[in-house]
């Protein structure tokens, strides 16, 4: 499991489960574990400002607790997240801040 704390402007990697925090312009690159179910919280820290991430590389198939899909751009708003769980086969997930303000970004990943 990889904890790794990277608020300023930076890229990330976590390898099947572990946790990151990206400021603005930050990238976290996932490598989801092949066979393995796994649960990917985005979470805006900002008390102030929303979140806007960028997401690519989630199989098209696999949609947000919401309803839409999880591949593409999510605004979180103040205090809340985005999460989807699912087989993610593998795949290298991009995750962006791509905020205008400097707001910091948590993604978490579990395997469930």
């Amino acid at each position: 499991m990889t904890d790794i704390t990277s608020p300023s402007t930076t890229s990330t990697t976590i390898d099947g489960s572990g946790s990151a925090t990206i400021g603005k312009g930050g990238v976290v690159t996932w490598n989801a574990k092949n066979g393995e179910e796994s649960q990917v919280t985005i979470a805006n820290q900002s008390g102030s400002n929303s979140l806007e991430v960028k997401v690519h590389g989630a199989p098209a198939n696999i949609k947000t607790a919401g309803g839409a899909v999880f591949d593409g751009v999510h605004t979180i708003k103040v205090g809340a997240s985005v999460f989807a769980k699912s087989n993610f086969k593998g795949a290298t997930v991009t995750i962006a801040n791509q905020s205008t303000n400097a707001v910091q970004c948590e993604v978490n990943v579990v395997l469930v």
